[in-house]
C-alpha cells in the first residue's frame, strides 16, 4: 500500500541501498500490480471516481519513483535532498543494459485489451477535471507537489466568473457614460442605426425585383438599389465618424475593466500567492525556485494575459479572450505543468 509520505524507495518496496537491477525488478512488479488495480477500478460493476483516482495516483507514483531512481544523477540528488547516504552503492549498470525498458516484460499475446487500455490512460496527460495528483516534475523544488487538475481548473473557473462579472459591468456602464458625456452623438448614433437597418431592408426588397420580367420594373429596381447603396454608404460614414468621437470614452472604460481585473488578481496574489479562486481550492502560485510570488512575477503572470486579451478583444471581439484562455489551459501537456503565463513569469501552481 502506497502512503502519502512514502519515499520513492518505499513506493517501490526496496531499500535505499538497492542496486539498479533490484530497483528495476521491483518497479516492474509494482507497475504491473498498479496497472491491474487501475483496470479493476475502471471495470468494476459500480466504478467509483475516488477509487479510480487513487489507483491512477498509485501508478503515477510508481512511475515517478522509477524515473528518479533509474537515473544516477536524479537518484543522487534525491538521496542528498532526503538525507540518504548511498555512498558506495553502484548506481550505473553495464552499458549494454536497456535503461529505456521501464515496462514489465510481457509478450504481445499476454497483454490483454484491458491492460493495454489502462497503460494508455496512465500515460496520457492528466485531464482538466482529473482528481488524481500528477507526479511532481523533477525540475520543481523539493517540498512542493502539484494540486489535482480539478482543483486548479475549478480555481480558474471561480476567478473567471469574477472577471466576466467585471467585464459585463463595464459593457453596461460604458453606453450610459457615453450618453451622459456625449448626448448628441449618442442620440444621433441611435438614429443612424435605425436608418441603416431600414435602408438595408429596402435595398433587399429592391434587389428581389431586379430579376423581374417587366422591363420597367427592373429598371426602377436597379435605380432604387443604386440610390439605397449610396444612402447606406453615407449613413455608415457618418456613423463611423461619430463612433470615432466617442472612441476615447469606450476605450477608456474598456481599459478600466482591465485595470479592475488586475487589481482583483495581483495585490492579493503578491501577499498570499492566492487569488480568491485559489484560496477556495487551497492552491497557490509561487516562483519555480520555490520563492513567494513577487510583484514582478504577478504582473507577468496575470498582467500579460489580460493586456493581450484586451488587445485581441478589440480586434476579434470575445474570441480574443478565448484565444488567451486556450494558452492558459495548456499546462496539462507541459512537462512542468506550466501554462503560457507560467512559462513567461517562471511560476508554478502548487498544492497547499
Amino acid at each position: 500500500m502506497v502512503n502519502e509520505g512514502d519515499t520513492h524507495y518505499e513506493v517501490l518496496g526496496v531499500s535505499p541501498g538497492a542496486t539498479k537491477d533490484a530497483v528495476r525488478a521491483a518497479y516492474r512488479e509494482q507497475l504491473a500490480e498498479a496497472q491491474a488495480d487501475v483496470t479493476r477500478a475502471e471495470t468494476a460493476k459500480r466504478p467509483s471516481d475516488d477509487s479510480i483516482a487513487t489507483a491512477r495516483q498509485v501508478e503515477a507514483r510508481v512511475r515517478a519513483a522509477w524515473q528518479v531512481l533509474s537515473d544516477p544523477i536524479q537518484r543522487q540528488r534525491y538521496d542528498e535532498s532526503n538525507g540518504i547516504d548511498n555512498a558506495g552503492v553502484e548506481l550505473v549498470d553495464d552499458l549494454d543494459d536497456d535503461d529505456d525498458d521501464d515496462e514489465p516484460d510481457r509478450t504481445p499475446d499476454r497483454v490483454s485489451a484491458r491492460e493495454a487500455r489502462a497503460a494508455r490512460m496512465a500515460d496520457r496527460p492528466p485531464g482538466l477535471f482529473s482528481v488524481a495528483i500528477p507526479p511532481t516534475p523533477a525540475s520543481w523544488p523539493s517540498g512542493f507537489r502539484p494540486p489535482p487538475p480539478r482543483a486548479r481548473t475549478m480555481a480558474l473557473g471561480v476567478d473567471l466568473f469574477v472577471l466576466v462579472f467585471i467585464v459585463l459591468v463595464q459593457f453596461i456602464v460604458t453606453p450610459i457614460v457615453v450618453e451622459q458625456m456625449k448626448p448628441e452623438q449618442a442620440d444621433r448614433l441611435d438614429v443612424l442605426t435605425v436608418q441603416i437597418d431600414r435602408a438595408n431592408v429596402q435595398k433587399d426588397r429592391a434587389d428581389s425585383k431586379v430579376d423581374s420580367k417587366n422591363t420597367e420594373t427592373k429598371a426602377q429596381a436597379r435605380s432604387d438599389v443604386k440610390r439605397l447603396e449610396k444612402k447606406i454608404d453615407t449613413l455608415e460614414t457618418e456613423q463611423t465618424d461619430l463612433r470615432n468621437e466617442v472612441l476615447p470614452i469606450t476605450l477608456g472604460f474598456s481599459l478600466l475593466g482591465v485595470v479592475l481585473s488586475l487589481l482583483y488578481l495581483i495585490p492579493i496574489s503578491v501577499r498570499t500567492g492566492r487569488t480568491f479562486g485559489k484560496r477556495s481550492l487551497q492552491i497557490r502560485a509561487i516562483h519555480i525556485d520555490g520563492s513567494p510570488l513577487t510583484m514582478r512575477g504577478a504582473l507577468r503572470r496575470y498582467g500579460t494575459p489580460m493586456i493581450v486579451g484586451w488587445m485581441l478583444a478589440n480586434i476579434f471581439g470575445p474570441l480574443g479572450y478565448m484565444m488567451v484562455l486556450f494558452g492558459v489551459l495548456t499546462w496539462p501537456r507541459n512537462p512542468n505543468l506550466q501554462g503560457l503565463q507560467d512559462r513567461l513569469a517562471k511560476t508554478i501552481v502548487v498544492d497547499g
